[in-house]
């Protein structure tokens, strides 16, 4: 099976997702918590702040409107901070894309052998055996493999027709034990 695609940086920007729900826990849980909840719980922590602060206003110990002050400013800053996480992400992932001189048209070989992917502009060529694959998800716009703690290779399905699709589960399937496994909560 042979397709051409180019890499978009929502194909990168997926990839990158279900590379972070892969790993560990912890990087599970800090993934979550601020990209993936940050525009719900951002908002949380700044109205708890902004409630100290009006409380300390309020109060009539100074030494209460002190702390209440502190502590109001502190959550304020961290609700606004943790809404402006998920945009510098986004940056970042569109930075390192640039930085990989993306998008760049692709070629990719898939048989029983492994996968064989080479830029068209002769840059790069990547030949990686089945058993280097740890897992791979089907997304809705692409298929995620995993090689190692810290490698993604997303290939979108837009180039792929229903029957490249096919044979590429297929493949996947015989030759990646965890193709498909379900990761927790992806979204």
């Amino acid at each position: 099976m042979e397709i051409r695609y180019t890499m978009t940086l929502e194909d990168f920007v997926e990839g990158n997702t279900v590379f972070q729900l892969h790993r560990d826990r912890g990087t599970r849980l800090r993934y979550k918590l601020f990209v993936q909840y940050a525009y719900v719980l951002g908002p949380i922590v700044m109205i708890v702040g902004l409630s100290l602060l009006f409380a300390s206003l309020r109060s009539g110990s100074e030494i209460l409107i002190g702390a209440m002050l502190i502590v109001g400013s502190a959550f304020v800053g961290c609700g606004v901070n943790w809404l402006l996480i998920p945009r510098s992400r986004r940056r970042k992932l569109a930075r390192i894309f640039r930085e990989r001189k993306e998008p760049v048209e692709c070629v990719l070989t898939a048989d029983e052998l492994g996968i064989v992917s080479v830029r068209t502009d002769r840059a790069a060529e990547s030949r990686i055996s089945w058993s280097m694959f740890e897992n791979v998800v089907e997304m809705q716009n692409n298929f995620v493999a995993m090689l190692e703690q810290r490698i993604f290779f997303p290939i979108p399905k837009r180039a792929m027709t229903p029957e490249q699709q096919q044979e590429l589960r297929a493949l996947l399937a015989a030759h990646i034990p965890q193709a498909g496994a379900p990761l927790p909560a992806v979204s």
